[in-house]
């Protein structure tokens, strides 16, 4: 359905800003796959 779709959009969208800013507290390092493989909920 397009309500899903959007959903995982939002999803992603937020992981990315998320993920910009743990990179740029210096939490992890962007070729650190342990960041990939945080959901959202651990991101937030």
């Amino acid at each position: 359905s397009p309500m899903s779709k959007l959903l995982r959009e939002a999803i992603k969208k937020k992981k990315q800003f998320y993920m910009k800013r743990i990179l740029e507290a210096g939490i992890y390092k962007e070729s650190d796959p342990r960041l990939y493989q945080l959901t959202l909920s651990e991101l937030e």
